[in-house]
């Protein structure tokens, strides 16, 4: 990972592993994940979501999950420098906003929901969730 490029986006939308063979160590990737999920709580809430996605598969991951964890550490790698900022002004801000998509895991046609509340401009509580199926 030292040579590697960084990556733009932690993941696409619309992202499926496909046929994908398992994967050699998942007892690594279980480890990288949950270490990711640290930084989702900790600092870096953008991951929130890319990282939900891949931690769905810690049972079984496959060759296309390890990928997607390849590009959400190539990600990292570009922004290693960059922090939650909040902007001092004269009036307070505070700012709360939520979203969903329709069906977006394919393999089971299941939601995700998001929520990210705002203080002067800095993320200060962040979710995103996989919706039960009933």
């Amino acid at each position: 990972m030292a040579d590697s490029n960084p990556d733009s986006l932690s993941i696409e939308a619309g992202w499926t592993p496909g046929d994908s063979p398992a994967a050699a160590d998942s007892d690594a990737y279980c480890e990288i994940i949950g270490r990711l999920m640290y930084l989702t709580l900790a600092t870096r809430p953008h991951l929130a979501y890319a990282v939900n996605v891949a931690s769905r598969a810690q049972a079984a991951p496959t060759e296309a999950h390890v990928k997607l964890v390849n590009r959400i550490l190539r990600n990292l790698k570009g922004i290693i420098n960059d922090g939650i900022q909040f902007k001092w002004t004269l009036y307070t801000t505070i700012g709360a906003y939520s979203d969903a998509d329709l069906a977006g895991d394919k393999l089971t046609r299941r939601s995700t929901s998001g929520m990210l509340m705002k203080y002067c401009e800095g993320p200060v509580m962040w979710r995103s969730k996989l919706q039960r199926s009933e």
